[in-house]
């Protein structure tokens, strides 16, 4: 009988050991909590930095740099273009490994509506014909270009006479073999739908071939 009740005793202390453990865990962590509110806790004690269970095991991601790597470095395209020309922009030049090619601007080198050169053209069109004559090109071909504002054929008949009058004046102050063609308004550059654009389609084009 005295065995029995022992053995029951036992059984009740136990299970009753889990439940006080949790009680004595949560009574502590309640008193740490109402010490820390009411700003009771003692100085004099180490402070200690609790970990929230929620928080505790996050993975923290590896940091990455920021830094974008170099671009690779990649190979000029041949033919090499290098693009300079006048500081109001009225003649450009793109030299290539090959050839040279001139652009003269049509509202700066002609008179309005005309193939009639304009004094600026004249002194810009020396000092191009003696470059050409050192470099010795072996052709030089001069190009006329035209805007959309008239009819195909005035365009067409405007482009050409352009350009013989710069051909005339490359062959006659450089003594160059040179010749000349107008391609109308079919090859714009821009967009003839802007003022800005039509005055860029308003050209010609003397291209220099080098060897």
């Amino acid at each position: 009988m005295s065995r029995t009740l022992l053995a029951v005793a036992l059984a009740a202390v136990v299970a009753a050991a889990p439940a006080q453990a949790a009680g004595a865990a949560d009574a502590t962590a309640s008193g740490s909590a109402e010490a820390t509110a009411s700003g009771s806790a003692d100085p004099s004690s180490p402070s200690v930095l609790a970990v929230p269970p929620a928080t505790a095991g996050i993975d923290v991601a590896p940091v990455i740099a920021l830094v974008p790597e170099p671009a690779a470095l990649r190979a000029p395209v041949s033919p090499l273009i290098a693009s300079t020309g006048s500081v109001d922009g009225a003649l450009t030049v793109d030299e290539g490994q090959a050839q040279k090619q001139y652009t003269l601007a049509g509202d700066v080198f002609f008179e309005p509506t005309s193939a009639e050169l304009t004094e600026r053209a004249r002194t810009d069109l020396t000092e191009l014909a003696a470059r050409l004559a050192e470099e010795s090109p072996s052709a030089v071909a001069v190009v006329g270009h035209t805007d959309d504002v008239d009819t195909d054929e005035y365009n067409q008949t405007l482009s050409e006479r352009r350009a013989e009058a710069v051909r005339t004046f490359l062959a006659q102050a450089g003594g160059l073999p040179v010749t000349a063609e107008g391609r109308g308004e079919g090859e714009p550059v821009a967009t003839n739908e802007t003022d800005e654009g039509r005055a860029l389609n308003r050209r010609v084009e003397i291209t220099a071939q080098i060897g």
